[in-house]
C-alpha cells in the first residue's frame, strides 16, 4: 500500500511558506499597507492631473496651429493662391474642432472665429479683411490661455558673463 504524500506537503508546505514569508517580512504590515494606499492615491492625483495638464496643452497646440493656419491663408491671398488658402482655412477648422474635441477646461471660447471661417465660401482679396479679424479674435482668446514660455518651462542656461564676449579684434595675432 502506498501513501500518498502530496496532500500532506500540500496541506502542511503551503501554510508553512505563507506564515515564513509573513514573518520574514515579505508581506507588507498593517501600517504599510495602510501607507501604501494612501501614497497609491496621491499617486493617482497626480496622474490625474497631468492628463489634465496634457490635455490643456494639446487643446492649446491646436488653437495655435489654426491661429497659424489663418496667418498662411493670408499669405496665401497675397500671392492671390486661393485654392491653397482655401486648403488653409479647412485646416484651420478642422484644428479647431480637434481642440473643442479635446474639452480641455482651460480652452478659449472660438465659437465666433469658427463661425466666421465656416461663413467664408469663396476666398478673394476682399476676404483677407475677415481673415485679419478672425486672426486679431483668435490672439485675443489665445493671449488670456497661453501661459508665458517661462512659466512652462524655466529657462536653465545661465546668462552669457565677460568671457562669453568673443574678442573680435582681427589685428592682435
Amino acid at each position: 500500500m502506498a501513501v500518498n504524500f502530496k496532500p500532506w506537503i500540500l496541506g502542511i508546505g503551503i501554510p508553512v511558506t505563507l506564515l515564513s514569508t509573513y514573518w520574514s517580512g515579505g508581506m507588507p504590515s498593517k501600517k504599510e499597507r495602510i501607507r501604501l494606499k494612501e501614497e497609491l492615491k496621491e499617486v493617482r492625483q497626480v496622474v490625474r492631473t497631468t492628463e489634465l495638464q496634457l490635455q490643456a496643452r494639446e487643446a492649446t497646440l491646436h488653437q495655435l496651429e489654426a491661429r497659424r493656419q489663418v496667418d498662411l491663408a493670408l499669405q496665401e491671398i497675397g500671392a492671390r493662391n486661393y485654392g491653397v488658402a482655401r486648403q488653409r482655412v479647412s485646416e484651420a477648422l478642422a484644428r479647431l474642432a480637434t481642440a473643442k474635441k479635446i474639452n480641455s477646461l482651460s480652452a478659449p471660447d472660438l465659437s465666433k472665429p469658427e463661425a466666421t471661417l465656416t461663413g467664408l465660401t469663396e476666398l478673394s482679396d476682399a476676404s483677407s479683411a475677415t481673415l485679419h479679424a478672425v486672426a486679431g479674435q483668435l490672439d485675443a482668446a489665445l493671449t488670456r490661455t497661453v501661459p508665458a514660455p517661462d512659466a512652462v518651462t524655466p529657462v536653465t542656461v545661465p546668462p552669457p558673463t565677460a568671457n562669453d564676449i568673443p574678442n573680435l579684434d582681427i589685428t592682435q595675432k
